[in-house]
Parts: C-alpha cells; sequence; structure tokens
C-alpha cells in the first residue's frame, strides 16, 4: 500500500501512523523490510521513522527476531482514549447479563460525530473473535446490527446525513451498500424493534441488535450480540427475545417508560 498524502498533510506523519497501523496487524512483528514493502515506502525512509518511533516508546524491537511490535506508548493513548468514551455502569451491567443469558460475545455501542463507536465489547463464552472489532471501533453502521439499531432511530436530519455517503463499502457479499435499500432496512428495524446483521459486515458471522432509550425518549446506545451462522439458524428466537428484553431493561433503568 504506497502511502500518498494530500498536499494539507504532513506526509511523514502519515507514513508514521501508517507503519504502527500495519505492525499493530501483525501480533509477531514485523521487520523494517518487511514493513517497507507493504507500505510501498523507500527502505532507509522506513527505518528513519522506525527508528524514531521507537525512540518515542510507540515502537519496540523484539530480541528473539528483531522484528518491531507495538512499544508500551501505545497503552497509553489507548487508556487515555478509553477514557473519552466511558460507558455508565447501569448500561454494562446489561451488557454482561446479555453476554450472560446467551453465552455468546455481547456489544454495546453509541453514536458519535456521524457514526458508531463500539463502546463496551464481552467475549463469549465460545468465541468466533472478529479480529477487526475492539472498543473504540468507528463505522461500518451500514454494515452492523448495532449500527442500523441506531440509525432507525436517529432524527432524521443526522441519518439523512449518512445516508447521502452513499454508496457504502461492501464488506462483504451480502452488504447493503445503496441509501434506497438501507432506507428500506431500516424501516423494517422501526416495524419490528430489532436489527439484523446476517453475514453483512463478516463472514460467517450474524447478530441481531436493538436500541436504548433514556427518559425522554432520545436514542442512546444500542445493544447486540453475535453468534456464528452455523449455531444462528437454531437460536434466533431466542437471541432475538434475549436482545429485546436487555434493551428494555436497559432503557428502563434510564428512565424510559414507553
Amino acid at each position: 500500500m504506497s502511502v500518498r498524502p494530500k498536499q494539507d498533510l504532513v506526509g511523514s506523519v502519515l507514513r508514521a501512523i501508517a507503519i504502527l497501523e500495519t505492525v499493530a496487524s501483525a501480533p509477531r512483528g514485523l521487520t523494517p523490510k518487511a514493513i517497507s514493502a507493504a507500505l510501498g515506502l523507500h527502505l532507509s525512509t522506513c527505518y528513519h521513522l522506525i527508528n524514531t518511533l521507537a525512540m518515542a516508546g510507540y515502537l519496540t524491537r523484539r530480541p528473539d527476531t528483531q522484528a518491531y511490535v507495538l512499544g508500551a506508548k501505545i497503552a497509553y493513548l489507548n487508556s487515555a482514549f478509553l477514557q473519552t468514551i466511558p460507558v455508565m455502569p447501569v448500561l454494562m451491567a446489561q451488557v454482561q447479563a446479555l453476554h450472560d443469558q446467551t453465552g455468546e460475545t455481547a456489544y454495546l455501542s453509541r453514536w458519535q460525530d456521524g457514526d458508531l463507536v463500539i463502546t463496551a465489547i464481552i467475549e463469549g463464552q465460545k468465541p468466533v473473535r472478529v479480529q477487526s472489532l475492539y472498543v473504540g471501533y468507528r463505522g461500518s453502521a451500514h454494515a452492523m446490527a448495532l449500527g442500523k439499531a441506531l440509525l432507525a432511530y436517529l432524527p432524521d436530519a443526522e441519518r439523512e446525513a449518512f445516508l447521502e455517503r452513499q454508496p457504502f463499502p461492501a464488506c462483504t457479499a451480502y452488504t447493503i451498500t445503496t441509501a434506497v435499500a438501507l432506507r428500506r432496512e431500516l424501516l423494517q428495524v422501526r416495524q419490528r424493534g430489532y436489527s439484523l446483521d446476517i453475514e453483512e459486515f463478516a463472514p460467517e458471522l450474524c447478530c441481531v441488535g436493538a436500541p436504548i432509550f433514556d427518559r425522554q425518549g432520545h436514542l442512546q446506545a444500542s445493544i447486540a450480540v453475535s453468534i456464528p451462522r452455523s449455531r444462528y439458524e437454531r437460536c434466533q428466537e431466542r437471541l432475538i427475545e434475549a436482545v429485546l428484553g436487555t434493551a428494555r431493561r436497559a432503557s428502563h433503568n434510564l428512565g424510559y417508560h414507553a
């Protein structure tokens, strides 16, 4: 992947960020040559950036393989970031309850700056980990049950602003990529009260989601559970009931009594 900055951006900073993201995708680390090849950077440029990031504590070299992995300073940034998306204990308790009831991975998200942000994940007893999802993940609202549960109940202006971004990127062959189809899907979400993602975000993964409201009836969050497609068919009704029940309890705990 070649890193080509726009004219009003600092190229060296973008290249350094690209190196961090590339190393983050390789838990066992990457050598400078591997990083250079992955990003299309000249090897000498790559070395300069890696040495700078290592000196600042954002990269470190493994003594056994000489490959670079993320440094301890990354944990500081992550900790500081998580403080910007706090989760109310009453909502975290409901995520835990959904996990306990279903045995599957449970999620919580909210709408922030025009897209969904995942604010909590509790891994299931038989987890099928989606490598691309983590607390703080942002985007793909059109493809996720979490996102569709939010989009369906957003104020009209916010929803239309999102829909104007079409076409939406296809995460899988089943992803909705047009505003027309997504509007139709969101209408169904409002009619039934819950959202579905049947392999739309990740292959072989299905999700059920529902919205959470506060005392004034304003949308506060969405909650969801994911399950492998191989188990989804026989568990669908139970999962829908669990997600809806949990969302209602969470809303009730926030003072919503509709």
